[in-house]
């Protein structure tokens, strides 16, 4: 989640080409970007802005 399509395509072809753990640094870094990274193996990650706003989504 972002504050627009192209913030959110740029970040997201920025992790994908950084790998999981630059990737995830990246996202942590960025104002007001919210992200879900899901591992080849299926193992999520959750920024902590993304898990808030899930936990808020399910309530």
């Amino acid at each position: 989640l972002a504050r627009d399509v192209a913030q959110v395509n740029g970040l997201g072809a920025a992790m994908m080409v950084q790998g999981a753990k630059a990737g995830q640094a990246l996202a942590a870094r960025q104002s007001g970007v919210h992200a879900l990274m899901v591992a080849g193996d299926g193992t999520p990650w959750y920024s902590s802005g993304m898990a808030s706003a899930l936990a808020r989504a399910a309530s």
